[in-house]
């Protein structure tokens, strides 16, 4: 069956800019994924092995939470409504976040991030920073008609937020990682997830990277803490993104370590055993994460797999099983 008018030509879009940014997504993606390590060691006393190369993820269409345009932070209790428009909204936050609010920093920060990333941006520089967005989270360009079109809803919503950022001030937005950072080190575990997914917000090209070469390292080490904090602190939701962080999957977290499958499976026989303690997991969701779990493992021996799933599991009861 053909594709819709409208889809067709939207993809014809996205497709056009693949060729002129390819280059710049893979050394940006190969430089992150395979920088030096950042952060300290997890819990147990383990060696670390040598990294080993993982194949780019397939996009997951559950994913747009990882966008930062999919949609408005939630709203958070005594904030003001993020439904309501932004120019008056984020004065409010930033009254609260000066007076030391950590939760109003993280409404706050969420809210200039979102609007600095299309302030004066034009349609087909939006389109080619969505295609370098895909670039910099699976070091490849998109091969789908369902991957184009999730890139072109990307951009339609984007164009609808630069809308509603209108009127905020663009000095203000320039701030939004400093007061997510603000907010983590004030205790907020949500802004300290986020900033795992955020933190280089503004440096995701080659040259940007290469020109804060001291301030990326920063925050990468900044952004490892921050995580294993929020699971010190009791939020298991860490546990996911820690595994992500050391698989290098293409999740938009392979920036904070280098990669390593023995602590990736850790963490994700962690977060499995997490889950299945909060919800319950169906029989094909336990296929899904005994699935992912090998793969993360691809290249462990069998007594170095099993030790990996043995830590996890101490870790599990030592963080989430109360």
């Amino acid at each position: 069956m053909n594709a819709p008018a409208g889809q067709g030509t939207r993809r014809r879009r996205v497709s056009g800019v693949l060729a002129a940014i390819a280059i710049v997504g893979v050394l940006a993606a190969a430089w992150l994924r395979w920088g030096a390590p950042g952060g300290a060691p997890p819990p147990g006393s383990v060696t670390e092995p040598a990294p080993t190369a993982a194949a780019p993820a397939a996009v997951n269409e559950s994913e747009d939470d990882e966008d930062p345009v999919a949609a408005a932070p939630p709203r958070r209790a005594d904030l003001p409504d993020p439904s309501r428009p932004l120019a008056e909204t984020i004065p409010e936050l930033l009254e609260l976040a000066k007076q030391g609010r950590a939760d109003a920093m993280h409404a706050l920060s969420m809210h200039l991030m979102r609007c600095r990333r299309v302030m004066d941006v034009g349609d087909t520089e939006m389109r080619t920073e969505e295609v370098k967005r895909f670039y910099w989270r699976y070091g490849r360009e998109p091969s789908t008609d369902r991957e184009l079109d999730r890139i072109a809803a990307s951009i339609e919503r984007g164009a609808t937020l630069r809308e509603a950022c209108a009127g905020v001030d663009e000095s203000l937005a320039d701030d939004g990682v400093a007061w997510l950072e603000k907010a983590a080190l004030a205790g907020d575990t949500e802004a300290m997830l986020d900033y795992s997914q955020w933190g280089l917000s503004g440096m995701r090209d080659a040259n940007t990277l290469m020109q804060n070469f001291d301030e990326v390292a920063r925050r990468r080490e900044l952004a490892g803490t921050f995580l294993k904090r929020a699971l010190e602190r009791g939020d298991c939701r860490a546990l996911g993104a820690l595994a992500s962080a050391y698989a290098a999957d293409g999740r938009g977290r392979q920036w904070i370590f280098t990669a390593d499958p023995y602590f990736a499976v850790v963490y994700a026989e962690a977060q499995r055993l997490a889950d299945q303690r909060s919800g319950g997991l169906t029989a094909e969701q336990e296929r899904r994460r005994e699935g992912m779990i090998e793969r993360r493992g691809e290249g462990l021996e069998a007594a170095r797999l099993d030790a990996a799933r043995r830590q996890g599991a101490q870790l599990f009861q030592a963080r989430c099983a109360g």
